[in-house]
């Protein structure tokens, strides 16, 4: 270290001379390191203060009244951190080129301290997202939140496609089908598919009529009993469950009748039942039932078909058939069942 106590060099001896310009040159070389100010500072003199240790020296400016502190110098880390010291950077003065290097693909944020930070890069197709307040956003997978999506941010497709699912999991169009076809189960591995529906026992239409109107007769051929109703099946291969309910009742001299009734097609006649009465004495005689008759018929026919209940009379015992004596009810039910 070299401070002296002025940098005035008086009239002297050679040698004194010498002796007193090596340490004034000493003096400046060595910037008037010392553990206090050296006695020699005047206006402009800089001055190293060492008493803070290697890696505190101080470095000062003498103003003529005081020592200004310029900054700290390490001289173990080689650094010199400034005092009071600011750089005025012009806007958009900042190139590319000024800025350091970093990792491809890294973005500039800021930290919770308000320091910049390199955001990592992230895998392919993340996007930025935000962590909220006090934390820098990173790269994540892209996530839907639910209910956001609508019919309008659907792609267009195909009129009548549904979507389904495939083995994979991964989203399918199940193509429109044909007309009347229904959609299917393929069973786990495979999407449904649209079509024609299982055939067998399935109930078509319904038509259905109730008649209260009272008719009778005595003759040995069949009558109507204004029981009937038509129906016109979808297909040749369909059949006509045909259900009959006849209230029915004789009157007659003799012991026994023997009503008879069945079931026409158009004209032809597809069924026929018969009952008997019987009383335990000769004379006036008279009895009653409700006829329930089932019966399944194979048309074949796509045109409109009228099924009928029709009666008679034994002509052997004689007497009458009433149909709906007394206000009572008696009705036919076709269904079409479908093959």
């Amino acid at each position: 270290m070299s401070q002296v106590s002025d940098v005035s060099i008086a009239n002297q001896g050679f040698s004194a001379f010498r002796t007193e310009l090596n340490s004034i040159l000493g003096a400046l070389n060595t910037s008037h390191i010392g553990t206090s100010a050296p006695a020699s500072l005047a206006a402009g003199s800089i001055w190293v203060d060492t008493s803070g240790g290697v890696t505190a020296y101080k470095l000062y400016f003498y103003d003529g009244a005081q020592s200004i502190e310029m900054g700290t110098i390490n001289t173990t880390a080689n650094t010199v951190d400034w005092t009071d010291s600011s750089v005025t950077v012009a806007n958009d003065s900042i190139t590319l080129a000024k800025m350091a290097s970093g990792t491809d693909g890294n973005i500039i944020s800021y930290d919770a301290s308000g320091n910049p930070v390199a955001i990592a890069t992230g895998s392919a197709a993340q996007v930025l997202t935000s962590a909220g307040a006090g934390a820098p956003p990173t790269f994540a997978t892209a996530t839907v939140p639910d209910n956001a999506i609508t019919l309008a941010k659907m792609a267009g497709g195909t009129d009548g496609n549904i979507i389904s699912y495939d083995a994979s999991g991964n989203p399918v169009a199940i193509a429109t089908g044909s007309s009347g076809q229904v959609l299917t189960s393929a069973g786990a591995g495979a999407p449904p598919t649209f079509a024609a529906a299982a055939g067998g026992g399935k109930v078509l239409q319904v038509q259905s009529y109730g008649n209260q109107t009272a008719v009778n007769t005595t003759s040995a051929s069949y009558q109507t009993t204004g029981i009937l109703d038509a129906i016109t099946c979808s297909a040749t291969s369909s059949k006509v469950l045909v259900i009959c309910s006849v209230n029915m009742a004789a009157y007659g001299a003799a012991h026994l009748q023997y009503p008879q009734f069945a079931l026409f097609r158009d004209s032809t006649e597809i069924s026929d039942r018969q009952i008997s009465g019987r009383a335990d004495s000769v004379g006036n005689f008279q009895f009653g039932d409700n006829i329930v008759f089932t019966i399944l018929d194979s048309p074949s026919s796509t045109s409109a078909i009228t099924y009928t209940v029709k009666m008679k009379n034994d002509s052997s015992y004689g007497g009458t058939i009433y149909i709906n004596d007394g206000g009572s009810n008696s009705s036919i039910t076709l269904m079409e069942i479908g093959a």
